[in-house]
């Protein structure tokens, strides 16, 4: 009998369609929400439909090499109400922070990641369990670096950004796997 793997991807997008310029040394955990986030979500799939439960990340920014910025990224559940006059809310629980360092190799005129960004050559894990539910490359020398991980079965998924007084903005690529 033979056994496959199959890992089905998406194309990669941009997570904010303008760079964060957020200013900050740490990232707060959203409160909860009646409302369902959209800033920079990534949806992964709804209730009872198998989908995608793993994220591929580019990071990239504007700045010079070795300047930095902080990416966290929050898992989204919705809570549904068991007493008739309480109402729904969404909650995030933090999935993982990173501290993205920008190298030297820019993107391309007329691209999404442009001539004026440069990709992350370096990723530091600062919060999240490590080579489990994120896997890091960060192969350093001017080469484009990523972050492999796991959404936990959340149903949305939200990147967000803090220029830790050193990039002057920053973003990243996406990919559902």
């Amino acid at each position: 009998m033979d056994t496959r793997i199959v890992t089905a991807s998406t194309d990669l997008s941009r997570v904010l369609s303008a760079n964060s310029t957020t200013v900050g040394t740490s990232i707060a955990n959203p409160a909860d929400t009646a409302v369902e986030p959209s800033l920079g979500v990534i949806p992964m799939g709804k209730e009872g439909v198998l989908a995608s439960n793993g994220l591929v990340f580019y990071p990239y920014g504007v700045g010079s090499a070795a300047q930095t910025f902080l990416m966290s990224v929050f898992g989204w559940e919705y809570i549904h109400p068991k007493v008739a006059q309480n109402a729904g809310r969404w909650t995030a629980t933090p999935l993982a922070t990173f501290l993205c360092t920008l190298c030297t190799l820019a993107g391309s005129a007329g691209g999404e990641v442009d001539e004026n960004q440069l990709y992350c050559g370096t990723i530091a894990l600062v919060i999240g369990g490590a080579n489990i539910s994120n896997e890091i490359i960060s192969p350093t020398g001017n080469m484009k670096a990523c972050i492999r991980m796991d959404a936990f079965g959340c149903k949305l998924v939200q990147p967000l950004f803090a220029i830790n007084a050193s990039a002057t903005s920053c973003n990243a690529l996406w990919k559902k796997i």
